[in-house]
């Protein structure tokens, strides 16, 4: 209790007064296609251009700053899903650890038209909210919009020309089930064995991985481990107390396997 009041009052106090100066953070949205058709899910990406010598939180920014949100406004006709968050960055300073992005930065949400929804221009709103951070933290909101028509069923799909740059940094960013990486996850103790499937051939030699715990609780922050090549696949030790879910992401400095450009592991352990 004493730990979690620390941390608390450690986050109100790095944030800015009222009225203090930031600059602009530019915001975009890109949709993955040109028009939607009923019965079709398709997403939307939002780019956040932090400034340089800035950065914002994760959704779970550690033991200072401030989570970015987002929330989004949709016609009844269009229903809103799960929201990919790319993997961050582990910061560290006087012994303070955050969740951090910084430069550009990219969430993707996902959308389902319905399957009786009639031809016309739907209009999609994003509100976004995060801490802009640098010595200190400034609160700031933006709201962001697009409108994607919907068309008849019968209507070829579209993809939108902007749509493959994107594709190609979510490949790398967004965290994957360990089984897209030709990867199987069991928990070992405190930790985490990975075996390799179908064949396919881990990297050789010990390297660093950082785990993000999905823990929006202040102590809950970013462990550096190092990643141990062992017989039938890797280890790593995280030193998560037993009875205590491994649930999280584990990034690494390249590719998990030859077959995906994916540095994060999403990992779902009882």
């Amino acid at each position: 209790m004493m730990l979690g009041r620390i941390f608390g009052a450690l986050a109100a106090a790095a944030l800015a007064p009222a009225g203090s100066q930031a600059p602009v953070v530019p915001v975009s949205l890109i949709p993955e296609v040109v028009v939607a058709r009923p019965g079709t899910s398709f997403r939307v990406a939002v780019r956040i251009d932090v400034p340089e010598g800035w950065h914002i939180g994760w959704k779970h920014p550690g033991q200072t700053g401030l989570p970015t949100t987002i929330a989004w406004r949709v016609p009844p006709e269009i229903s809103v899903g799960a929201t990919a968050w790319t993997l961050p960055e582990r910061a560290e300073s006087a012994g303070v650890v955050s969740h951090v992005y910084r430069g550009d930065v990219l969430l993707t949400t996902s959308f389902t038209v319905d399957a009786e929804a009639r031809p016309g221009p739907a209009r999609m709103i994003a509100e976004l909210r995060w801490g802009l951070c640098r010595e200190i933290c400034i609160q700031q909101e933006r709201e962001v919009g697009l409108t994607i028509p919907i068309v008849s069923a019968t209507q070829a799909p579209e993809a939108a020309p902007d749509w493959a740059s994107v594709a190609e940094l979510l490949d790398e960013r967004i965290p994957v089930p360990p089984h897209d990486a030709g990867l199987r996850a069991v928990r070992e103790g405190g930790g985490v064995r990975l075996f390799v499937e179908n064949g396919r051939s881990a990297f050789g030699g010990p390297t660093s991985v950082i785990y993000f715990p999905e823990d929006a609780n202040r102590s809950a922050v970013a462990l550096v481990s190092r990643l141990r090549t062992t017989e039938g696949g890797l280890f790593v030790p995280l030193a998560v107390p037993a009875g205590s879910p491994i649930s999280g992401v584990l990034v690494l400095d390249r590719s998990w396997s030859p077959g995906t450009r994916a540095r994060a592991l999403s990992l779902r352990l009882p």
